[in-house]
């Protein structure tokens, strides 16, 4: 039997080393088989440094286009909480050319952790997915500074701390600050004259203002302002300087 199959696939694939009408080597079918894969799912470099990159809950997924990838790639980007066995496509950032994705509706839950993924795609074929880490909002997001009112009055200023502004409303529809989400908040206020140069007054106040009594009449103070939470280890930048004159 072995060798009537032998036979008749000899003769099929022609004798005397020629190649039948329908036959193909095996090795060129293989061959054949790895192109067409190669052109379908494609093995171009994944995006690199993928993370998330948050500011007062405001989360946004950031990355670096993979070693060799063309400019004219584009990127998908699913999400989902951790735990969850399905990814979710965000829409917004599908075949997208700019290389970050605002994810900071799908990880409003701040206390729960979250992942993200990104894929890149060329007209050769796509990359595999690049992960990023997983991030917690409540403890990994880096707050501001506190933007500053001054009012001036005499011989004296009124400090008012404005706390940073997050992505979340209230019932009533109002934003929600970062003093309404952390406990503890302190705010390091320093205030300076240009009556002594190099010097400074440092104030540490828990409430949002700060009244500065018996300072010069006509005189002008600046004042900046940073915010510390040392229960979750958390400081900010200072704010920019603001400048008011005394009456």
């Amino acid at each position: 039997m072995f060798s009537r199959y032998y036979s008749s696939h000899s003769r099929a694939i022609g004798g005397g080393g020629k190649m039948g009408r329908f036959s193909l080597p095996l090795f060129v079918i293989l061959g054949f088989t790895r192109l067409v894969g190669a052109r379908v799912s494609g093995h171009i470099p994944e995006p690199q440094q993928v993370n998330f990159k948050s500011n007062d809950f405001y989360n946004v997924l950031q990355w670096q286009k993979g070693s060799h990838n063309s400019m004219n790639a584009v990127y998908n980007v699913e999400y989902k909480m951790y735990g969850e066995k399905h990814w979710n496509n965000k829409t917004e950032c599908w075949r997208i050319h700019q290389m970050f994705c605002d994810l900071t509706q799908e990880t409003r839950r701040f206390m729960e952790p979250h992942l993200a993924r990104v894929r890149a795609l060329e007209a050769n074929g796509q990359s595999n997915w690049a992960m990023s880490e997983m991030i917690i909002p409540f403890w990994e997001t880096v707050i501001g500074p506190p933007r500053i009112k001054l009012i001036p009055q005499a011989r004296s200023i009124l400090v008012k701390m404005l706390p940073p502004r997050t992505p979340f409303r209230r019932k009533n529809g109002s934003w929600m600050t970062l003093d309404k989400i952390y406990n503890g908040i302190e705010y390091l206020i320093e205030i300076s004259s240009n009556l002594v140069q190099n010097r400074s007054d440092l104030y540490t106040v828990t409430g949002i203002t700060l009244s500065v009594w018996n300072l010069k009449p006509k005189a002008t103070y600046c004042v900046r302002a940073q915010i510390k939470i040392l229960l979750f280890s958390k400081v900010s930048d200072y704010s920019g300087k603001k400048c008011v004159t005394t009456f």
